[in-house]
């Protein structure tokens, strides 16, 4: 069931910042990042990766002729985008971020006692203030 959140949060991203476009290289980068084991973080990173990739494209495409100005939207941005997006996943950003990703499991995997209660007061205060709290 929560397969598909990371798929689609990085999606979303790419879609914010290069509308439309975006979206499929999006998806794609967030399904590299599960595969990948870069989790929640690969996702983010796909999706912010994928939409200024293809907001690029759009700037590097906007001379050429009229006659394939239809294509562009259909069949260049896409297929470009994602699989520069792909690749880039694969090679570039999924084994930092899987390490990071794995590092940072490990480490809350392994709080017990007075540090879990820490970080459960960290979590709640920044929930008070952000969700407007009683600072707020």
């Amino acid at each position: 069931a929560f397969a598909l959140i990371i798929p689609i949060l990085a999606g979303f991203i790419a879609r914010s910042i290069a509308d439309k476009p975006g979206f499929a290289a999006g998806l794609v980068g967030g399904m590299l990042a599960i595969s990948g084991g870069s989790g929640f973080i690969g996702g983010i990173i796909a999706g912010f990766l994928a939409g200024y990739l293809t907001q690029g494209i759009k700037y590097i495409t906007r001379k050429l002729p009229q006659a394939i100005e239809g294509l562009k939207p259909t069949l260049i941005y896409p297929l470009l985008s994602v699989s520069i997006t792909g690749l880039l996943m694969v090679y570039v950003f999924n084994p930092p971020a899987a390490w990071l990703n794995h590092l940072l499991l490990n480490g809350l995997n392994s709080l017990s006692g007075s540090n879990i209660m820490l970080l459960g007061l960290v979590i709640g205060a920044m929930m008070a203030i952000d969700m407007g709290g009683p600072f707020n």
